[in-house]
C-alpha cells in the first residue's frame, strides 16, 4: 500500500507545528543545547523526540479523521 503525497504533507505540516509549539514551550532545566542561536528558545534532544513522537500521534488521528469523511483518499 502507497502512501498518498496528501498524508505526507499532513504529517510534514502537523509535526513542523508540533517543532514550534515544543520550541516555545518548554522548559531547559539544564544547560545541554542541541540547537544554538541567538534567542534563549534552544531546544534538547529529549524535546525534539518528545514532540515528534506527539506529531506523529495527531498526524495519524488527523490522517484517519480526514479519511473517514473522505475529504482525503
Amino acid at each position: 500500500m502507497l502512501i498518498s503525497p496528501t498524508v505526507n504533507i499532513i504529517f510534514i505540516i502537523v509535526n513542523t507545528i508540533c517543532l514550534f509549539i515544543a520550541r516555545y514551550t518548554t522548559q531547559n532545566k539544564n544547560n545541554k543545547m542541541l540547537v544554538f542561536d541567538k534567542s534563549n528558545n534552544n531546544i534538547n534532544l529529549s524535546s525534539i523526540i518528545a514532540s515528534m513522537s506527539l506529531g506523529h500521534i495527531l498526524s495519524s488521528a488527523t490522517v484517519i479523521g480526514l479519511k473517514s469523511l473522505n475529504l482525503i483518499r
